[in-house]
């Protein structure tokens, strides 16, 4: 078995930055890829009586085409996500589940959050725990905006289990990483540790996960 040095986390830390870029900019497209499908889809519903067959064949065409890319969208996220899921990290206790609780949470959130706290603990003479209370806060308000923005028209009605899950994973993924939490007196990383194992064995009971 090889062994994970310093170097190799920090050399991980670095792509999982650019890894997170990537699947933001894929979820944004996939954002613009659905609406496109949906607009295709409604427009294939009211014109159909009117367009000709071969106006017709090519509206039909590019629904096609959309889901299609839809389809390839979805998995280029799905192996960026796996590959991000692989990359190791410094402490090995409870990175397995914080990476299963990472996944239920928007890209653009997460990436935000290692951004920013990235520049908190590089920054100096500044009031650190308010600094990541209003992070803290500010993200966790979009978080339930971005998942209900990347679902479909269609699912849109139906995706509060969705939004719930990702705003409690959001919630217990800081907690777990500390964040403003590690001003509290009682906080201890066992007690994030132990939430996220047991969120993690719950989750599957109320979503269907891959």
């Amino acid at each position: 078995m090889r062994i994970i040095t310093r170097k190799d986390v920090a050399e991980a830390n670095d792509k999982r930055v650019k890894l997170l870029k990537e699947i933001e900019d894929l979820e944004q497209n996939r954002e613009e890829v659905q609406a496109q499908l949906s607009e295709a889809q409604i427009q294939v519903q009211r014109l159909q009586a009117e367009l000709t067959p071969v106006q017709l064949t090519q509206v039909q065409a590019d629904v096609h085409k959309a889901r299609k890319a839809l389809y390839d969208l979805n998995n280029d996220i799905e192996k960026k996500k796996r590959l991000l899921n692989e990359l190791p990290e410094d402490g090995d206790v409870n990175n397995t589940y914080i990476q299963k609780v990472q996944g239920y949470i928007p890209a653009a959130i997460v990436a935000a959050y290692v951004s920013i706290d990235q520049l908190i603990k590089s920054a100096t003479n500044i009031p650190t725990t308010l600094v990541y209370t209003v992070v803290f806060v500010i993200l966790l308000v979009l978080t339930p905006i971005y998942v209900w923005r990347g679902t479909t028209q269609k699912v849109k009605s139906k995706s509060c289990p969705q939004i719930t899950v990702a705003t409690i994973s959001f919630i217990l993924w800081v907690f777990a990483l500390g964040g403003p939490f590690t001003t509290f007196s009682w906080y201890q990383s066992f007690y994030g540790g132990l939430a996220l194992v047991f969120y993690t064995l719950l989750v599957p009971l109320f979503i269907q996960t891959d």
